[in-house]
């Protein structure tokens, strides 16, 4: 069953999605239609059988999706526009459905089961005395077992020597007989053992997904990335979100609202993410932080967490994924003084180099002056033309992305022979 709103992400209309398909009608922010720059993917977006209704989620629904994704985890993952998606399809969520009563306002607490790993108990310290009595007790027991087995045996007496010779012929027969049974049931066996052999050549490989099936398999999948035999359960779907940004199914999946992966591309379980300096080895819930709050240096990592049944938190560290070293393949620039000296930033206290506004900016228009002209605006002038607005140091912005430049500090500037 198609859901009554489908609100589209960037990724659907890039990819060229049969949106028509999956959605009675068409719902999504202008912010994704700026995304797409494309000329072939804004030609397609123009031949669209029916139009894309665009719509401004509440700022109430915004701040509830701000507020849920950084528990989640993911706020530093997701754009402007990614926000704004989000915060739609719970508000069309919430309207059709008449409440959200039925969505979560926390997230899941991920528990794993059978994590919980007991510590080595050290024999000098944890052992109880009863316990070490018992063992005790069981040592001589074990030494008087062991002197039984190897006693000598006695004589035995005639009359059992030649019950003991009749036994011995009889158990002979016996195993001859199961000998040839035996290899009669491994000739049948290999035979069979060839049979599903040649079967098996003989297979085309069905299971497997190759480059000429591979459009029937993503056929056989439904919006929700399952298998069609389990379409009947999805049924009272009314809004659905269709995207291929990981980050936003995990905060859709975690509310319950329902997700629509772009080429059967959706996550299979919910994660949870903090921050995890790998310098002093602290962590922090605060995804926003650029700096370790304890520590003070740029070494933060954003690694998955969970809890085990006793309630204790497991951290999973991707050993696979390297730490990022870039920029540190060249030496520190030198300090550069004044207000257009863009100085790496290594830890967070560091002091910075006084950013005041311009003359410009600064200049103060009275209507009532004497010489006041009434052609001129009574507001303020916002400087857009100097160079201090045009590299970004007005209105208290942070230049970060200036921190590790791509070309190398210390190379000297290539001549041009002008003096």
């Amino acid at each position: 069953m198609k859901p009554q709103y489908l609100v589209v992400d960037t990724a659907a209309l890039v990819k060229y999605v049969p949106l028509w398909e999956y959605g009675e009608k068409l719902c999504s922010v202008p912010e994704v239609i700026s995304e797409i720059r494309d000329k072939e993917a804004r030609q397609r977006l123009e031949a669209l059988p029916f139009p894309i209704t665009m719509r401004q989620p509440q700022p109430h629904s915004i701040k509830f999706v701000n507020e849920f994704s950084k528990k989640t985890g993911d706020y530093a993952s997701l754009s402007l526009a990614d926000i704004k998606v989000l915060a739609l399809t719970y508000e069309l969520e919430v309207e059709v459905q008449g409440g959200s009563s039925h969505l979560n306002s926390e997230p899941h607490k991920i528990i794993t089961e059978g994590a919980v790993t007991k510590a080595h108990q050290k024999e000098e310290f944890n052992n109880p005395p009863e316990q070490e009595e018992e063992e005790a007790e069981k040592c001589p027991l074990r030494e008087d077992t062991e002197a039984d087995d190897t006693q000598t045996h006695e004589s035995p007496e005639p009359g059992e020597e030649e019950r003991n010779c009749t036994s011995q012929e009889n158990e002979e027969d016996s195993d001859s007989k199961t000998d040839t049974a035996e290899n009669k049931g491994e000739e049948e066996s290999n035979e069979n053992e060839e049979d599903k052999e040649d079967t098996d050549d003989n297979d085309d490989g069905g299971g497997w997904i190759t480059c000429e099936n591979i459009k029937k398999h993503k056929g056989k999948r439904n919006i929700f990335g399952h298998v069609e035999e389990e379409v009947e359960e999805e049924k009272d779907v009314q809004v659905a979100c269709i995207t291929g940004d990981f980050s936003m199914q995990n905060v859709l999946k975690h509310i319950g609202l329902s997700v629509m992966g772009v080429d059967g591309r959706l996550i299979k379980q919910l994660k949870t993410y903090i921050l995890r300096c790998h310098a002093c080895f602290r962590t922090t819930s605060i995804m926003d932080k650029i700096f370790c709050p304890h520590c003070g240096n740029k070494t933060l990592k954003k690694v998955s967490v969970t809890l085990d049944p006793d309630g204790t938190q497991r951290i999973w560290i991707n050993t696979k994924r390297p730490i990022n070293k870039k920029g540190m393949k060249y030496s520190l620039p030198t300090p550069k003084g004044g207000k257009h000296g863009r100085n790496p930033i290594l830890v967070a206290d560091q002091r910075e180099a006084k950013k005041s506004s311009s003359k410009m900016s600064r200049k103060k228009i009275n209507p009532l002056h004497e010489d006041y002209n009434p052609d001129q605006t009574p507001f303020a002038v916002r400087d857009v033309y100097s160079r201090a607005a045009q590299l970004g140091y007005i209105g208290g912005k942070n230049h970060h992305h200036f921190y590790w430049e791509k070309r190398n500090p210390n190379e000297p500037q290539r001549r041009t022979g002008k003096k």
